[in-house]
Formats: C-alpha cells, structure tokens, sequence
C-alpha cells in the first residue's frame, strides 16, 4: 500500500438553500425533476440518495450529490444544471478537509457487495444503482485504489468513459492481482447514463 498525505475530514454541511429533488412545486423544482427524469433516473430513487438542488446563493441551478461514509456527509457534487456559472462548483478541500481524490462516491458500496461497478462521475454511478462507485474523474488516485483494494469487494466492473479507455485499461492492471476485474470498452462517446441501465 502506498501512502498519500491525508488531511482530517472535516464536518460537511450541504450548502445553503439545498432542497430534497422530491420537494417543491416551484419553477426551479421542476425544471430540475424534469432534468433528472430526462437523465433517466427516478425521482424517488434520487431522493433516497438525497440528490437535491440549490434554490439560492452561488449554486442556485446546479444539481447536489452528497457523498455519505457510513451515514455521515463527508463531500457533495454540485452540478450546474440552470445556471451560467462552471459545470462543477464543488466545495474546496479548506472546506471538507479532504480533495476529491481522497472521495469515492457510493464508498459504503464496497462493504456491501461482492461486485461493484466503477464509473468516471456520480451520475453514471446512479445510473449503476445501489452497486455503483465513482472516483470522481479519468485518473484514479492511488488513494483510491487503495481503498478499492482495501476493501472486501471481491469484482470490479470497470465502467469508464470512451476517451478514457487507455485508463481504464491501467487501472485494471493495477487491481487484477487484487481483486477479479472487468473493463467495459464503449464504441462510441456515450457513457453510462445515456446508455442506461436494464431494469
């Protein structure tokens, strides 16, 4: 195992003005139900994994992904959806204590289940369902894929996207002699989410 400086977690709060996805009847709420329903997600299953929307400040418009370590908030997505500011606006690392290479979306998923299915971002990882983990980005840190191995997870079903496909590869050559692993090439440059899941 390889060590990497780790900062202490700090205690995360969702950012102000967050509202649950299944709440509101506003303008707002429904073009955001909407979004996430084109997306191909179920509002109630979103509201479960406690996917919201900011109804104002500097993240009025965007999605909220919270990111839970054994029920705790530990780090959150905010994707911008309405607005006009960047794609991604999440919290710094002065405000979680930890980057997002330190954070696997869905990370209680490997102390649950034999298989998981790894993706690039947290969308695609819901895509997935209950079994689906994200790092966060194409490059997976060592961090992470000491966590991965750390893990009781026995088969990861590799599920990056097609411009990461040389990654993907590496990152199962760094697993294979830990875990039992599988790599998902796609043909073209959809992902996950636009290729859904069968149900």
């Amino acid at each position: 195992e390889e060590k990497v400086e780790l900062t202490e977690p700090k205690t995360v709060y969702l950012p102000d003005g967050y509202t649950n996805i299944s709440f509101g009847t506003s303008e707002l709420a429904k073009a955001m139900q909407r979004y996430c329903i084109k997306r191909g997600f179920s509002i109630q299953l979103l509201s479960k994994y406690g996917v919201g929307y900011c109804t104002k400040g500097q993240l009025f418009g965007y999605l909220i992904i919270p990111f839970y370590y054994n029920g705790q908030l530990r780090y959150y997505n905010a994707r911008n959806v309405l607005g006009n500011g960047s794609r991604y606006n999440n919290p710094n690392r002065d405000i979680t204590g930890v980057g997002k290479e330190f954070i696997i979306f869905n990370h209680d998923a490997l102390f649950m289940y034999k298989t998981v299915y790894l993706c690039e971002g947290a969308i695609n990882a819901l895509t997935m369902g209950e079994k689906g983990i994200a790092t966060m980005g194409k490059s997976v840190s060592r961090y992470q894929i000491n966590e991965i191995i750390k893990s009781p997870v026995e088969h990861i079903i590799i599920l990056l996207d097609h411009d990461a496909q040389d990654k993907a590869v590496d990152l199962a050559m760094k697993l294979v002699n830990f875990k039992k692993v599988k790599v998902i090439l796609f043909p073209d440059d959809r992902d996950v989410n636009d290729l859904g899941k069968k149900r």
